[in-house]
């Protein structure tokens, strides 16, 4: 179960980076340095250790690129899903897989958490703010992230 759990966050972690990135098509015949770094350990006798670790390296510079260079980060972001689908990984749009792993075995429906949050924004609303840092500190106490920003909840 251990190891299920933490192969559950390895990938969350890499569908984490892909989160918010718009995908790209690339046409460039020219493999990347972390292609061919991918492509040598799995010529290595299938060696996924590896091949996973390029993987967390390349998801690392995604997350880079999207705080530091947003023009790159698609095409990294595509490169993660390329090679990540070599190894039957990153098939499922980043926001499906995230909200899935939110929700396995959560004590509250969807709705019962869209009450919360919209509980929480009203208490904001009317600057009862310990009231909303207690509901967002319920949610995160169930494992749910709540993430703010000029769109919303």
């Amino acid at each position: 179960v251990d190891s299920l759990t933490e192969a559950r966050k390895s990938l969350t972690r890499l569908y984490t980076a892909l989160e918010g990135v718009a995908f790209v098509t690339t046409t460039s015949s020219e493999p990347s340095a972390y292609r061919q770094r991918f492509t040598q350990v799995m010529d290595d006798d299938f060696n996924t250790p590896e091949a996973l670790a390029v993987l967390f390296e390349l998801a690392r510079e995604v997350n880079r690129a999207k705080q530091e260079n947003p023009d790159q980060a698609p095409k990294l972001a595509a490169e993660l899903k390329r090679l990540g689908a070599i190894l039957g990984l990153l098939q499922q749009v980043p926001q499906t897989f995230l909200k899935g792993t939110q929700q396995q075995g959560m004590p509250l429906s969807e709705s019962e958490i869209e009450t919360k949050i919209a509980q929480r924004i009203e208490a904001k609303a009317n600057k009862d703010f310990a009231q909303a840092d207690a509901i967002r500190d319920e949610l995160a106490a169930l494992g749910i992230i709540l993430k703010d920003s000029r769109e919303g909840t």
